[in-house]
């Protein structure tokens, strides 16, 4: 997987986590307004989960902003 992430386009920034936790805590390191995102990942891998933090920690400091 670094190999192969090694060769991407520069412009495109990607991350290997060696657990949920760390992924989570990347992405929400690195995420700005306007990002998208792609997980890549099988549903057995967890993938789903870093989703479900990531929409969650959105949710949360968007009804911040609002309050």
């Amino acid at each position: 997987m670094h190999a192969m992430l090694d060769n991407l386009d520069q412009s495109i920034i990607a991350v290997a986590a060696s657990d949920i936790d760390a992924a989570v805590a990347e992405l929400n390191r690195a995420i700005t307004n306007g990002d998208r995102i792609f997980i890549k990942g099988s549903n057995g891998s967890g993938a789903w989960r870093v989703r479900d933090a990531l929409c969650a920690a959105m949710t949360s400091d968007a009804s911040q902003i609002a309050d």
